[in-house]
């Protein structure tokens, strides 16, 4: 089984008031390119898909974009909410993206729930993957 672990896309992020999102394009086709070369089983997008809890259209567009092009290359991808991703927002793309092999979870920030994915290639033993959610540090407990 071979991963590629990302993070922190921050799709639709400015910067000083200066759309970056051809940018954004660009680093997300070399992304989807990596995984189909390398022959990438599953892809782990592990937090902070968007830049705001409200992102634009043009900005949901590139990250449905790579995310089809994953499962049009029959690429396993699991998605972990951050904490700049309304957890509604995830969830709501849940249902689409099942069947297409793209698994949403756990999505809600400071939620401490774990989600975890099993894997088995042709011939091969199965793989397990366990994903947890943001922690803030204001929901951690601190020893005394």
């Amino acid at each position: 089984m071979r991963f590629l672990h990302t993070a922190d896309w921050h799709i639709g992020k400015t910067l000083f008031g200066r759309s970056r999102l051809d940018e954004q394009e660009q680093v997300t086709a070399e992304i989807v390119d990596i995984a189909k070369r390398e022959k990438i089983d599953c892809v782990l997008l592990a937090g902070d898909v968007f830049e705001s809890l409200a992102p634009t259209g043009d900005a949901e567009r590139v990250v449905c974009d790579a995310l089809a092009e994953f499962a049009g290359a029959g690429i396993t991808t699991v998605v972990v909410g951050g904490n700049h991703d309304h957890p509604r927002r995830l969830a709501a793309l849940r249902n689409l993206g099942s069947p297409l092999k793209i698994s949403f979870g756990p999505i809600r920030p400071l939620q401490l729930t774990a989600a975890s994915y099993s894997f088995r290639k042709a011939g091969r033993r199965r793989k397990s993957l366990c994903c947890r959610g943001y922690r803030s540090s204001r929901s951690s407990t601190s020893a005394k």
